[in-house]
């Protein structure tokens, strides 16, 4: 005989959900909480993701080339020719100095050694544009000092190349005397002078052209020396001839 079924016990009863949380049925208080959850991390994720750049709008890329933003927020170069848009990094290139060099992601040259062209004395080699020390140059040597020239001497009165005039002839007068000498060919200006006859200063010291000349003017009644040399070239002085001018 088979037994009775056991009739299945009902499990035990334990604390559940409160029907309401804050006073809101608890599905619509879930509700809620689960909305605000997903609000707070949709907000959260924007704010932290940088906003892509509008298409269309001007750019540079990583060469420093100019460009356009594309709807992905790339920038895409508008340049043409060696740097159009593609990274340069790596290739051989010279700097502004003419040093080879490798440029860089930017598209700056990097030397890497070479002859300076920088400014300096000298010339120099290797390392960085300008790094080099020139050669001073050597102090050059010092000239040799001229010898002083001779300073031509002026000729001594009573000294020369020609020979005192001869022929000389005197008339004195009150106030004046009269004077002549013979000519020579080859002086074009004769020297004369008239002197106290017991003085050594001239009251007269002049020059003349030609060979007859007024001795003027003078004291009357008085004693003079007169004496005459060729001036060009200069000549001996001639002896100094005596005379008296007349009374007034």
């Amino acid at each position: 005989m088979s037994e009775p079924a056991t009739e299945a016990k009902p499990p035990p009863k334990g604390k559940g959900l409160p029907k309401k949380i804050a006073g809101v049925p608890t599905p619509v208080a879930l509700g809620i909480g689960a909305l605000v959850l997903t609000l707070g991390f949709l907000f959260l994720r924007n704010k932290s993701s940088p906003a892509a750049a509008a298409a269309g709008a001007a750019c540079t890329d990583a060469n420093g080339n100019q460009g356009t933003t594309d709807a992905s927020g790339n920038c895409i170069s508008t340049v043409t020719g060696t740097n159009s848009g593609i990274d340069q990094s790596g290739q051989p290139c010279q700097d502004q100095n003419g040093n080879p060099g490798i440029s860089d992601a930017l598209g700056n040259c990097v030397t890497t050694g070479g002859l300076s062209t920088a400014a300096g004395s000298g010339t120099s080699s290797g390392g960085d544009s300008g790094g080099g020390t020139g050669t001073v140059g050597t102090t050059g040597g010092t000239g040799t000092t001229g010898t002083t020239g001779t300073t031509p001497t002026t000729p001594t009165t009573g000294t020369g190349d020609v020979a005192a005039p001869g022929g000389l002839s005197l008339t004195p007068y009150a106030t004046y005397a009269d004077v002549a000498w013979t000519p020579n060919p080859a002086v074009t200006e004769w020297h004369y002078q008239v002197l106290p006859a017991t003085g050594t200063t001239p009251v007269i010291d002049a020059t003349t052209t030609g060979v007859h000349v007024k001795l003027s003017p003078l004291k009357a009644k008085t004693a003079y020396r007169f004496r005459v040399s060729s001036e060009n070239p200069r000549g001996l002085w001639t002896a100094y001839h005596a005379f008296t001018t007349k009374a007034a």
